[in-house]
């Protein structure tokens, strides 16, 4: 069973990686090594993704990067775990703009999945906005491998 944790980078990376694919293939008239390392930054900024991957049968994990569907990453043993868990915590961000002062403050709940061992080591699972999917998910995750789920965020 994996767990994808999306995108390494944000968008505005992607969307340069998109600028220099499209960079790559109009230079490829002009130079063919120009092109060829513009467009694999490109891809590069636009396909990588990451995740985690979990084998009951070699009791091994694997935290990955991906690009089309090709993961690299150490398999590492899967020790014995305590549990598996989910906090919330507040994202602010304070934008200002050119006419006012104050600024404007958003504010986001983020949901924070981790896996712990006996041995009080965690390790990061995945983030998202969405409580519902990411419970739901952290659930089949925890049911596979038979331990218990904890959700943490009706206490704040």
């Amino acid at each position: 069973m994996h767990i994808s944790q999306g995108f390494v980078f944000p968008w505005h990376f992607r969307l340069f990686g998109i600028l220099l694919l499209l960079g790559g293939l109009a230079a490829s008239t002009v130079n063919l090594i120009l092109s060829l390392v513009m467009g694999v930054v490109g891809f590069t900024l636009i396909s990588l993704r990451a995740g985690i991957f979990f084998d009951l049968e070699n009791k091994s994990y694997q935290p990955f990067h991906s690009i089309l569907g090709l993961k690299f990453g150490k398999k590492l043993l899967l020790k014995e775990i305590e549990k598996i868990y989910l906090n919330q915590n507040q994202e602010r961000r304070k934008m200002y703009s050119a006419h006012t002062a104050t600024g404007h403050t958003s504010e986001n709940t983020i949901y924070d999945g981790y896996l712990k061992f006996i041995d009080g080591e965690k390790v990061y699972l995945k983030s998202s906005k969405k409580k519902n999917a990411i419970n739901m998910e952290f659930k089949s995750l925890a049911q596979y491998l038979h331990v218990s789920f904890t959700d943490n965020t009706h206490q704040i």
